[in-house]
């Protein structure tokens, strides 16, 4: 009986431990956060939308409270129209959601965690590795959340390739392709040869599907069409893993492709069409990662549980542009 006891309360004291070092933010619970949106393009209204629409069979959203926003347009929104500094200065405002243009990120994030906000941010989170460093170790010490919104990790077509892949024979090579159209935030980084920056997601699902990466090769040309940006990686088993971006010119393309090959010689070369916009609570997209942030502000969800990707995404695309 003294070993059983013993052994129950190692394992009690470990788990302790571990939520203590883990888990920065207290459990909360019954308490509302009051929300404000800044930006209101097109991911902002989506965030509204689902603010106001959130599932009753949710109980871990509702602690969200829509307030206003904060945008440099009239808008009729029926809600309070406010600047950001009004928006961080009232005390029933607890969260910051930002969907502004992703040169705006660093600024706001800063002034929002300064004054003590929690923070949801569309990606990219901030241009570069050391002021991500920097923002997530600022709201670790004010004790809030940033959460860096990325929804192609949420889709059930993803996590189901990434079961397969683990129940495979060892990989031989891996061609991953993103085709979308140039936007403004593309077409600048482009001009800077910095282009995975604006489109991070085809390398955060690389590191999330095949572990750590390195750089080995890059190239970005232009061609008549669009710009081509290709990243050479090698995994830690030193298999091939190549990352084509194609940034078009013309309007309405988006379309991701994936091609691995293993040892077998057996193929995947496509994910499941039905379950691309499917998510494993069955919500969208969107309102699934507003689910993943609310469980970090209720303390039930590890604050940490992307940090780590993100930070290993912005430096690995650092590494792949000093090719460019």
């Amino acid at each position: 009986m003294y070993f059983e006891a013993s052994i129950v309360s190692k394992i009690f004291a470990e788990t302790c431990k571990y939520l203590l070092f883990r888990i920065s933010i207290p459990a909360r619970t019954m308490e509302s956060f009051g929300v404000v949106v800044v930006g209101i393009g097109m991911a902002g209204q989506v965030r509204i939308r689902d603010l106001r629409n959130l599932p009753a069979d949710k109980p871990n959203l509702q602690c969200l409270k829509l307030i206003g926003y904060v945008s440099r347009r009239e808008l009729d929104l029926d809600l309070l129209s406010l600047t950001l500094p009004e928006a961080l200065n009232r005390s029933d405002v607890h969260v910051i959601i930002i969907c502004t243009e992703a040169e705006a990120h660093e600024e706001t994030i800063r002034k929002s965690l300064e004054a003590g906000k929690h923070v949801l941010v569309e990606y990219p989170i901030v241009m570069n590795v050391t002021a991500a460093k920097e923002l997530y170790q600022m709201a670790s010490s004010k004790g809030v959340v940033l959460h860096e919104e990325n929804i192609g990790l949420l889709s059930l077509a993803l996590l189901e390739l990434k079961k397969d892949i683990e129940n495979k024979p060892p990989l031989q090579e891996v061609q991953l392709a993103h085709h979308v159209s140039l936007g403004r935030l593309s077409e600048n980084m482009t001009k800077e040869k910095t282009p995975f920056i604006a489109h991070q997601s085809i390398i955060k699902a690389a590191i999330f599907l095949f572990g750590n990466l390195t750089s080995v090769g890059g190239q970005l040309t232009e061609k008549d069409d669009c710009f081509e940006a290709i990243a050479d990686l090698r995994t830690s088993e030193d298999k091939k893993v190549q990352v084509k971006l194609f940034l078009f010119k013309e309007k309405g393309i988006w379309k991701k492709e994936y091609f691995l090959k293993f040892k077998d010689g057996s193929v995947i070369d496509k994910l499941p069409p039905e379950l691309v916009r499917k998510t494993r609570s069955g919500l969208g997209m969107f309102m699934e990662d507003l689910l993943h942030f609310s469980e970090k502000l209720l303390g039930v969800r590890d604050v940490h549980d992307t940090e780590e990707l993100t930070i290993k995404t912005i430096d690995l695309i650092e590494k792949i542009h000093s090719y460019f």
